[in-house]
């Protein structure tokens, strides 16, 4: 464990070592152990992005709760169907308006901390929402978390 609490699965899902992860599974590493900003594996490897779809993740056992919390469980039902071939069919499909903003990055650079900042820009500050893809979705992923990308959007531009 290191100076901010972060143990080998932690460090293991941030930097997208899938194989290691794996491995430290099969060995019951703690999968419930939160380092000192409060984010467990799971979490941390949300955040990265990287190992975002990966089984070792969806299939991770909770300790001391069973099948987790009603969070861990939406958490898992939203990442298990987040990305299907109709989802990136119907997201090819979209037909952008000119005012329509696009959240472009290169992995590991930022994409969820670009979407907060543009989203506080247009909105004001808001934050009453529970995942930032829920007002800045992914466009290949909306179909498949129900996010109409045609509907007006509460803020512009969308």
């Amino acid at each position: 464990m290191d100076r901010e609490g972060r143990t080998a699965l932690i460090a293991a899902a941030h930097t997208g070592c899938v194989k290691t992860v794996e491995v430290l599974l099969d060995h019951e590493a703690s999968v419930n152990h939160a380092d000192s900003d409060g984010r467990t594996a799971l979490a941390v490897c949300i955040l990265s992005e990287f190992l975002k779809n990966h089984l070792a993740f969806l299939t991770m056992p909770f300790e001391k709760s069973g099948d987790g919390s009603s969070g861990v469980q939406l958490l898992k039902q939203r990442l298990s169907s987040s990305e299907t071939e109709q989802g990136r069919r119907h997201g090819l499909s979209f037909k952008p308006r000119p005012d329509d903003v696009f959240v472009v990055t290169p992995p590991k650079c930022g994409t969820t901390w670009m979407q907060q900042i543009l989203h506080q820009l247009r909105s004001g500050g808001d934050m009453s929402f529970d995942e930032i893809s829920d007002v800045v979705p992914y466009i290949e992923m909306a179909y498949d978390i129900e996010i109409n990308l045609d509907a007006e959007h509460h803020y512009q531009p969308r």
